[in-house]
């Protein structure tokens, strides 16, 4: 459930009730109609509101549930030896390069770790899998301290060919300009 979803509620009742004293403001006699049309038409959006939530919320437990009766986990370790960012404009996310002690390049979106404790150089993924394979959660084990500093580069190649978790068989140097 996301937390758009839950401040929804509030916002709505407090719109109501500011639509509900509005009218009964630049009307003159009718107080008590305004309070039932408005009171009956708050409850039938927050009624709504509800029903959505809890659908919403049962359909990620039945994900877990499929998860957890499936009882299949992906883990990748990764151990890099250095972190390179590349910065991009707007909405798009930093791309994070880090060089594997194999000499390949790990290729990682910044906003899939939202983490104080985030670039590391050693760190664990795990995906929690459904009957069909598609992952369901993920957990993020960080088993190193923070870099503190991180190379800002521009890369040599066309960003938008890059997906998150991609190997590259070259180290970061070979894709970022010098």
């Amino acid at each position: 459930m996301h937390f758009h979803r839950l401040i929804r509620l509030p916002v709505i009742a407090v719109l109501v009730a500011v639509m509900c004293w509005i009218s009964i403001a630049v009307s003159q006699g009718m107080g008590i109609w305004f309070y039932l049309f408005w009171g009956g038409f708050g409850v039938l959006l927050i009624a709504w509101i509800s029903k959505d939530m809890i659908g919403e919320s049962r359909l990620h437990q039945r994900k877990f549930e499929t998860a957890i009766e499936a009882a299949r986990v992906r883990i990748a370790q990764v151990d890099a030896r250095s972190v390179m960012r590349v910065e991009r404009s707007g909405e798009q996310s930093d791309i994070l390069l880090m060089e594997l002690e194999s000499g390949q390049t790990l290729v990682l979106f910044a906003n899939d770790f939202s983490s104080k404790a985030f670039p590391c150089l050693s760190f664990s993924l795990r995906d929690f899998l459904n009957s069909e394979g598609g992952a369901v959660w993920h957990h993020i084990r960080y088993r190193s301290a923070k870099v503190k500093e991180v190379e800002q580069v521009e890369l040599r190649i066309d960003a938008d060919t890059l997906s998150p978790m991609q190997l590259l068989p070259e180290p970061p140097a070979s894709y970022v300009g010098g």
